[in-house]
């Protein structure tokens, strides 16, 4: 297995890779990582840089020229092939390269390992000296719209139709972009391997320096980013939404202006966070922290997504265990919606069973039982009988019958409930199992020990692992 360009998150799914003896991994990266084995990559060699760059460019040999070029900096693949591809795309003869390549103050030490601590000075010298030589400025603005888009993505390889779809390129228009973005392929400025596209992350670099991103030139992409990393958790399987959740992480990395649209997508991205990566709740609460203060300048404290955010950001508070903090969200988000929806609304469901939560893990169950049974009330009114949300609504106020110790009524919901997700999903499915082990809790208080046992056995059977038999 290899690894590509690993970042600091490397070290969250490191535990989930496979091993010896049957697997090797080979990871690339910039940084240090403790408990692995460590090769240092080296420089070309003068004779390899010049085969190299002899390869794209075909016009005339000069050694000499070449070898003045490349050397101050170090023989670097990246440049020595971006140099002769621009060379002959252009019509450059070496002179003209030679006289172009202002390599003053440029000076990379070819030593045999090239440590990782040295790579940000490296990469300074390549970005000056890229600089220098191939302003950004001097290019085709078509072709420049093109690397200033893609430059705030991660560098990986997309097909044409992804980098069209993120660009929003209109139907009379993609003939001439397919051809700029071939033309960059030739110049050198992207990869291209088969029919997928990729800007060198040093590339990005320079074009970011060059051209700083603001958000008047992204908006259409962040809008679309910001839809692809919605979660609908009724339909959206979070695992496919990552690839998403990724470019949105990239596009905040760049982008800083706070407002309605850039908050949205700190909404989303929080919820990445929260629901996937368990254990990174703090990040996720400076995100919504954040959000929240944006809607509340942008729409008004009583709008609606304000209180979304508040729901959300109370959602972090309660895995964190700060339970007072996300009831005082919860109880001004449901005062909101019932202002906003009226009280039978599914918003206003959904609320008073967010907020019936977190009374329930503040033990006031009184108070959670009857926001429960409110919103499932409302929830058969909105939705048919054996709609999935009747049945985790009929879960969640079981619960709470539970630990109020109405054992009989709990029972009724949690078969209802049963039922109801076995024919919507199959007996096979881990909402299934969830359902038939909540269930053999209460027969297990019922004293119906094999009614409970059986149960669990058929949970445990279908392979989730999320139940204790």
């Amino acid at each position: 297995m290899i690894l590509d360009d690993a970042k600091k998150d490397f070290s969250l799914i490191r535990k989930f890779l496979p091993g010896k003896p049957n697997w090797n991994v080979l990871i690339t990266s910039r940084q240090n990582f403790s408990g692995v084995t460590s090769y240092y990559l080296n420089f070309l060699s003068r004779d390899a840089a010049l085969e190299l760059f002899y390869k794209y460019y075909t016009q005339q040999k000069n050694d000499e020229l070449v070898d003045a070029i490349l050397k101050p900096v170090g023989y670097h693949t990246l440049v020595v092939e971006l140099f002769a591809k621009m060379a002959e795309n252009n019509g450059l003869s070496l002179k003209e390269l030679s006289q172009r390549a202002d390599s003053r103050g440029i000076d990379i030490s070819t030593d045999t390992k090239i440590e990782l601590e040295h790579t940000k000075k490296i990469v300074t010298h390549i970005l000056k000296y890229l600089q220098k030589t191939f302003p950004i400025a001097n290019m085709p603005g078509d072709k420049t719209t093109i690397l200033r888009k893609l430059a705030i993505i991660p560098s990986e390889f997309y097909s044409a139709e992804i980098i069209e779809f993120f660009l929003q390129i209109e139907d009379e228009k993609r003939e001439k972009f397919c051809s700029n973005l071939n033309g960059l392929v030739e110049m050198g400025w992207i990869e291209k391997s088969d029919n997928n596209y990729k800007l060198h992350d040093i590339l990005r670099q320079l074009i970011l320096k060059d051209f700083p991103p603001i958000y008047e030139y992204y908006e259409d992409y962040i809008r679309i980013v910001t839809i692809l990393c919605n979660v609908d958790d009724s339909k959206d399987n979070i695992v496919e939404k990552i690839p998403a959740f990724l470019l949105g992480v990239e596009v905040l990395k760049y982008i800083k202006e706070l407002n309605k649209v850039t908050s949205a997508l700190t909404n989303n991205l929080a919820v990445y966070y929260y629901k996937d990566y368990k254990g990174n709740y703090l990040i996720a609460r400076d995100l919504l922290e954040t959000a929240l203060q944006s809607d509340m300048e942008n729409f008004g404290e009583k709008h609606p997504t304000v209180a979304v955010s508040q729901s959300n950001l109370a959602t972090v508070y309660k895995n964190l265990g700060e339970y007072d903090k996300a009831r005082e969200l919860l109880e001004v988000a449901l005062k909101s919606d019932l202002e906003n929806f009226g009280e039978k609304h599914p918003t206003v469901a959904v609320s008073q069973s967010n907020l019936a939560t977190v009374y329930k893990n503040l033990g006031e169950y009184e108070k959670a039982r009857d926001l429960l049974e409110a919103a499932l009330k409302s929830d058969m009114e909105n939705f048919e009988e054996k709609h999935p949300t009747v049945a985790v609504s009929q879960s969640n106020l079981a619960g709470v019958y539970q630990e109020l110790g109405e054992y009989e009524k709990a029972r009724d919901l949690l078969e209802a409930a049963l039922q109801s997700t076995l024919e919507n999903f199959g007996e096979k499915h881990p909402t299934v199992a969830v359902s038939q082990s909540n269930l053999a809790g209460v027969y297990q208080d019922l004293g119906e020990y094999k009614k409970a046992r059986e149960l669990l056995e058929v949970a445990l059977k279908s392979g989730t692992g999320l139940v204790n038999l």
